[in-house]
C-alpha cells in the first residue's frame, strides 16, 4: 500500500489509501467516506446502517461549512458506502488508521489476523473503523463533549496538540 511514512492528520491517512473502485464507481471520493465513517463510528455508531442514518442527519449541514476537503455536490446513499468498503475491505483502513495512530504515539493493533476474502468485507470494514473510533476515544484522544458536537467531523484535520472539535472552528482545511 503506498501511503505517507508519517500522515499528520486522519484525513492524510485516508487520503493516501489507494481506490480499489473502478472508475465508475468513483462518484464520491473514497477519503471522504471513510471519513464520515470514521466520525459517525467516533459517535458511537456500530453499523453501516446506522453510519449512514447518522450521517445522513448531519451532511447538510458539513457539506455548507466544509464544501471544499469534504468535495461532495451530493448526498452518498447508503449502496455508495457499502459498495466503497466492500471493493477495499478491512485491511488498508486498519494500515492507514495504524500509521496514523503511530504518530500520535497510541497502540496500534486494530486488525489481529487478516479476515478472509468474502462477501461480509464491508462489514468487516466496519469493525475496523469502530475499533479504531472507540480505541481513539478510550485514549482520551476525543472527548465525550466533542463527540456530541455538531463539528465533529473537524477531527478529520486535527493535528497532534490542536484542540478539541469544541474549541475555535479551523479556517483552512487541505
Amino acid at each position: 500500500m503506498a501511503r505517507e511514512a508519517t500522515p499528520k492528520t486522519l484525513w492524510d491517512a485516508l487520503r493516501a489509501i489507494p481506490d480499489p473502485r473502478g472508475r465508475r464507481g468513483q462518484r464520491y471520493r473514497l477519503p471522504t467516506l471513510l471519513g464520515l465513517l470514521f466520525v459517525a463510528a467516533l459517535a458511537g455508531e456500530t453499523t453501516l446502517r446506522g453510519m449512514v442514518q447518522w450521517i445522513h442527519a448531519r451532511i447538510r449541514d458539513w457539506m455548507a461549512r466544509y464544501p471544499e476537503p469534504l468535495d461532495l455536490w451530493s448526498i452518498p446513499s447508503y449502496n455508495a458506502f457499502y459498495y466503497a468498503l466492500r471493493r477495499l475491505g478491512p485491511v488498508p483502513i486498519a494500515q492507514a488508521l495504524e500509521a496514523w495512530f503511530r504518530t500520535l504515539n497510541l497502540p496500534a493493533n486494530l486488525l489481529e489476523q487478516e479476515p478472509p476474502e468474502g462477501r461480509d468485507r464491508a462489514q468487516q470494514a466496519v469493525a475496523v473503523l469502530v475499533k479504531g473510533a472507540r480505541t481513539l476515544q478510550e485514549l482520551g484522544w476525543v472527548s465525550e463533549d466533542e463527540v456530541a458536537n455538531p463539528s465533529l467531523v473537524e477531527i478529520l484535520w486535527r493535528q497532534p496538540g490542536e484542540g478539541g472539535a469544541g474549541t475555535e472552528s479551523r479556517q483552512s482545511h487541505p
